[in-house]
């Protein structure tokens, strides 16, 4: 390990010689000072850093300091993007102390509150639609109402063509009767009602309603041409009167039917509906709706105050957060900068040195040489670049002796 000294020792001008980043280098090694990740991480510890912020960035330990603090610039620049987008103002360390934004004056909502001005909104909808509900019954039953009373009229009016019906049955049964009694008298008087033996006498006769004739009377010619024409009078007499009696039946027993039906009928009458009925329905109905509406409003107002606060709340929290986070990036940033850990840890280095420094300076009994904080070389109190050559020389050669 001593080699790598060497070339300081045979040529004590290459220490002076070298820039702040290799002389800081050969400190380090040489008085075997390190920036190792617990050691830093100790550091940022003692200075009261946030260690779980500080994590993020130990693991770019062998990069060295300043990429550690790049990151960490980084990380402070992403949380005041955040902090800025949150608030829509731009960030200033002062401004972001303590800001907050500014809540309207209002009544404090709890999600209780909009929950029961929904129960009541919910609670008014189910009455509206229990109101259409029974609106729509009412309409029902008046239109089934009308309907029955119409249908209750023709049923009626069917009804009481009974008697009527009844009474033309008799009628045209009795007509038909006396036409077939016609009929039968004349097919005797023509020869063509069959004729029977007396049981008496043996001889022909007819039986003509009910009548005991002489099965051998005859007509004239003209009286028989009469009784034929008559006849065939009859004969379509009879089958008019027996299509009207069919007809008349069908009258009677549709009559009959409608009777039954409008017994039924009028046992299954619909329900009576008050007067104004309806519109008293209407009424509430818009007692309701304008109750909903104000309900609506209500819950509404209520939503958007708890969501004004809470979403104040929610941005005030964040702010404040990114705002830590943003100084504790800035404190981890600054023990990271050369002003932070690597000077302390270059004073360290460097004050081993300075302490042989003045072991020479009191057995030479030469002005005392020294390391400045900042790397800078001084003899007597004299930057080493105004001192003179002799000046130099006796400073190369005590760093070249505190080297060896």
């Amino acid at each position: 390990k001593g080699l790598d000294f060497l070339p300081l020792v045979l040529d004590p001008h290459a220490f002076a010689a070298m820039d702040d980043k290799e002389r800081r280098s050969t400190l380090f090694k040489l008085t075997g000072c390190s920036a190792k990740p617990d050691y830093i991480l100790g550091e940022l510890k003692a200075a009261g850093c946030d260690m779980k912020l500080a994590e993020q960035v130990i693991a770019l330990a062998r990069s060295g300091f300043g990429a550690m603090a790049e990151e960490a610039k980084e990380k402070a620049k992403a949380a005041r993007a955040v902090w800025q987008h949150t608030t829509g103002e731009n960030y200033g360390s002062e401004k972001a102390e303590g800001w907050e934004v500014d809540i309207p004056a209002g009544k404090d909502v709890a999600q209780e509150d909009i929950d029961q001005a929904v129960a009541a909104e919910q609670k008014l909808q189910g009455q509206i639609e229990d109101g259409i509900a029974y609106r729509a019954k009412l309409v029902s039953n008046i239109e089934h109402a009308a309907s029955y009373s119409e249908r209750g009229n023709e049923l009626r009016t069917k009804a009481e063509l009974v008697n009527r019906a009844n009474g033309k049955l008799e009628a045209t049964t009795a007509d038909l009767e006396k036409q077939v009694a016609r009929r039968n008298t004349l097919n005797a008087q023509l020869g063509t009602a069959p004729a029977c033996a007396c049981p008496h006498c043996g001889e022909a006769v007819l039986i003509v309603n009910g009548e005991l004739r002489d099965g051998n009377s005859s007509l004239s010619t003209k009286e028989r041409a009469e009784a034929k024409k008559e006849l065939e009078t009859v004969v379509n007499s009879i089958d008019m009167l027996e299509r009207t009696k069919t007809n008349d039946k069908k009258a009677l027993a549709d009559a009959e039917l409608a009777a039954r039906q409008l017994a039924e009928h009028e046992a299954n009458a619909p329900a009576a509906i008050k007067d104004g009925e309806i519109q008293r329905t209407d009424e509430k109905l818009n007692e309701c709706r304008q109750a909903l509406a104000q309900a609506q409003a209500r819950r509404n107002a209520l939503q958007e105050r708890f969501d004004l606060v809470n979403g104040a709340l929610k941005i005030n929290m964040t702010a404040a957060q990114k705002h830590a986070e943003i100084k504790a990036w800035k404190l981890i940033e600054e023990e990271l900068s050369p002003a932070g850990i690597p000077s302390r840890l270059l004073a360290k280095a460097i004050s081993p040195v300075n302490t042989a420094f003045e072991v020479m300076a009191r057995i030479t009994e030469w002005p005392l040489p020294k390391i400045e904080d900042d790397l800078s070389l001084t003899y007597g109190g004299r930057a080493y670049g105004l001192c003179s050559e002799s000046a130099q020389w006796r400073w190369d050669a005590m760093i070249a002796l505190v080297i060896a």
